[in-house]
Order: C-alpha cells, then sequence, then structure tokens
C-alpha cells in the first residue's frame, strides 16, 4: 500500500465571508494549495 500525504477536509462556516477569509490564509500560508467554496449544500442524515 502506497502511503499518501494528502487528504480533503470539510468544514462548515458561519458565511461566505467567514470562509473566504479561512480560504486565503490557508492558501497564503500554504497550507492548502486549493480551497473549493461550495455556497449551498443540502444533507440528508441520521444522527
Amino acid at each position: 500500500m502506497v502511503e499518501s500525504s494528502y487528504l480533503v477536509v470539510l468544514v462548515t462556516v458561519g458565511s461566505q465571508e467567514e470562509g473566504r477569509d479561512i480560504a486565503e490564509a490557508l492558501v497564503a500560508q500554504r497550507k492548502a494549495a486549493c480551497v473549493n467554496m461550495v455556497p449551498q449544500v443540502n444533507s440528508i442524515f441520521r444522527w
């Protein structure tokens, strides 16, 4: 098995502005190479 140093992190934020601030900081600090922002997510799940 090949070990990978890549991962996907999903987070929710209180506003699009907050998300943009976090995304810009992560990319500027080179902690993320790419950030995708999804304006609306619909979830169906069971707790």
